[in-house]
């Protein structure tokens, strides 16, 4: 597990619904990036919080955990 950059708490992938950056794999809680996206600007492009690249970002929930844990594992 590790810690959201933006409200500094653990993150659980099987219980809270993230962002993941598609080209760096760094993920931050959803709630917390909408409202960081809302104070910076909601015309502003989508930037990655870890390499500040435009970034295609994914959202991710449980159903998405446990869907690729009974594929891959």
């Amino acid at each position: 597990m590790s810690e959201c950059t933006i409200c500094f708490e653990t993150m659980n992938i099987e219980k809270d619904k993230l962002t993941m950056c598609l080209l760096c794999g760094k993920s931050v809680h959803t709630k917390c990036y909408k409202e960081w996206k809302n104070k910076v600007g909601p015309y502003q492009p989508d930037k990655c919080l870890y390499c500040q690249r435009e970034a295609q970002l994914y959202r991710i929930n449980r159903s998405w955990w446990e869907n690729l844990r009974t594929c891959c594992c």
